[in-house]
């Protein structure tokens, strides 16, 4: 009856971060398919620290700024003042926070699938990742669309934190009511070992930094087959054409 107890309060807490909107995938209230600029959240700051200004400052050295987002597969229509100042963070970390938003909402166009994750400013011991992906646009700038949430929890494989377990198991039972499909794997970043996993829209696993930092993440990916923006007929007329 105990074990019963908590493990009926632990999956009611665990419950509270996950919401629904219309069959929506979504996570605290973001979904996929969101616009990432009309969120109505705080992110995470994200530190350039001094080796990553030196990569860049190094291979500036070597080629101009057109050439080194070219060289990456990135074309951002903007002056070489904004393209140096978000260097750091697409080139090298491939993050965003609100420094970056604002510096792309001042971009005339974003001309290939640029990708970028950050993670949303909270309290809790709980992390959540949004990573968005550039589309067309109807001949705007491009939409920053959510293609992948990520949830990080406390949680640690039983190895590691043996009085994780129950909260693994509620945690466990309260998704599969969520998300009936929900694939589980050991390794949430490992190569996908079949279809099932490959095409799955929620997938359960812990990520595994170190021998000892294993936090078990949860995540909601979009399955929808977006037109690459490089080829697609709405996308700005600032963008060269397609080669």
């Amino acid at each position: 009856m105990k074990t019963w107890f908590l493990l009926a309060t632990i999956s009611a807490t665990l419950l509270s971060p996950f919401s629904t909107a219309e069959d929506r995938l979504c996570l605290e209230n973001i979904c996929i398919g969101d616009d990432v600029d009309t969120l109505q959240v705080e992110w995470k700051k994200v530190t350039v620290d001094y080796k990553t200004t030196r990569a860049i400052k190094t291979q500036l050295k070597e080629m101009s700024i057109d050439d080194l987002y070219y060289e990456y597969n990135e074309k951002l229509i903007t002056d070489k003042s904004a393209l140096e100042q978000l260097a750091p963070y697409i080139i090298q970390l491939q993050k965003f926070d609100q420094v970056v938003l604002d510096q792309l909402s001042r971009v005339k166009a974003i001309c290939t699938p640029l990708s970028l994750t950050g993670e949303v400013e909270n309290d809790s011991k709980t992390k959540l990742f949004v990573t968005f992906r550039v589309v067309a646009d109807d001949g705007e700038r491009g939409r920053l669309r959510v293609v992948q949430l990520e949830k990080e929890f406390n949680i640690y494989p039983p190895h590691i934190r043996p009085g994780d377990r129950d909260k693994y198991v509620a945690l466990v039972d309260t998704l599969k009511k969520m998300h009936p499909e929900m694939v589980m794997v050991r390794d949430i970043d490992a190569r996908a070992s079949s279809n099932k996993v490959a095409f799955a829209n929620s997938v359960l696993g812990y990520r595994f930094f170190s021998d000892v930092n294993n936090p078990l993440i949860f995540r909601l990916r979009d399955l929808t087959d977006l037109e690459s923006i490089e080829f697609d007929e709405k996308r700005s007329a600032h963008c060269p054409a397609a080669e």
